[in-house]
């Protein structure tokens, strides 16, 4: 990012082993009139963000006539942002994508970024929401001040600043849709990159979530789930969770009701003791407090009431 402003492709395509992505000139031709924009084939030779998400576009629109403008952002002032904001909106409307692509935190000695030493998946976690929330309310100022505060190593903080700066005033619905660490992975958090999606749509058209949960808290409650039965089943006891575990994801302070139901080979593990021990899957409609200590009470009494369908799925 050794240059000041944005960069445009001079490109009428870009080819990857799915095919040619179409590259819309003349978009590309009137941005580089703009202040701050220019072209320049050498950075864009160079930098490959743009192409990790060429692939997913070809997927997710296969079979349309879509073009691409691609743009590579360099270093930027904090009063430009809005200015390079306002120059791309008058070619967004309703039928277009924007998306800025950029890792979260990239932790460790090779990155020169170790804030903190002990309890890193916590810390991480902890530095990362505290990113994702201002994007997600849209809160320009609130991230600016975050990235200068922290020195967080988001490599794309400008396009995510832009398109911030791009949507603010937007009626738009947010959520974050994944978010994981490399870490998570092998357990090493000593040199880690953190992920994360969120998307943005028009607030009349989006679909509700009737319970409110991301994808990560989900996946959070699936993964406490199995642990809890792998470690009663192994140990007879519940495994220890760490204090503040879950305090990077508020939802999961909510009162809810919670299920647990065993499964083999996607069906229900639990059908053959049903007349014997009960529901294959068990919980409590009625809300209680905290929903990750419910998830694992209700694990532990599934893999009570089951033990043999458990035992036999445990072997499969």
């Amino acid at each position: 990012s050794g240059f000041y402003g944005a960069c445009l492709a001079d490109y009428k395509s870009y080819a990857t082993p799915l095919g040619l992505v179409a590259v819309d000139t003349e978009i590309c031709r009137a941005l580089a009139a703009k202040k701050f924009f220019n072209k320049n084939r050498d950075t864009m030779r160079l930098e490959h963000s743009l192409e990790n998400q060429l692939p997913f576009l070809q997927k997710a629109l296969a079979g349309s006539d879509y073009r691409i403008v691609p743009i590579i952002f360099g270093v930027l002032k904090k009063k430009d942002f809005a200015v390079m904001a306002a120059a791309i909106a008058p070619f967004i409307d309703a039928k277009t994508l924007v998306i800025a692509s950029s890792d979260l935190t990239h932790y460790g000695e090779n990155f020169s970024y170790t804030p903190f030493r002990s309890d890193l998946a916590e810390n991480l976690t902890r530095l990362d929401q505290g990113f994702i929330e201002p994007i997600l309310q849209l809160d320009f100022d609130r991230c600016f001040d975050y990235h200068e505060k922290t020195g967080i190593t988001v490599c794309g903080f400008v396009p995510i600043g832009v398109l911030i700066r791009l949507f603010e005033k937007k009626n738009f619905r947010s959520s974050l849709a994944d978010y994981y660490k490399s870490g998570d992975l092998n357990g090493d958090y000593s040199t880690n990159v953190s992920y994360a999606s969120l998307v943005f749509s028009a607030a009349d058209n989006a679909a509700q979530d009737p319970i409110g949960l991301k994808r990560t808290e989900q996946k959070l409650l699936l993964e406490l789930a199995r642990s809890t039965l792998q470690s009663y089943f192994k140990n007879i006891k519940v495994p220890p969770q760490k204090e503040n575990q879950f305090s990077a994801f508020p939802n999961l302070g909510k009162n809810l009701g919670v299920f647990v139901t065993l499964r083999k080979k996607a069906r229900c593990a639990a059908a053959s003791a049903v007349s014997s021990a009960g529901n294959p899957c068990t919980g409590a409609w009625k809300p209680t407090p905290s929903t990750p200590p419910s998830t694992t009470r209700a694990s532990r009494r599934s893999r009570k009431r089951n033990w043999r369908a458990w035992k036999s799925s445990s072997r499969s």
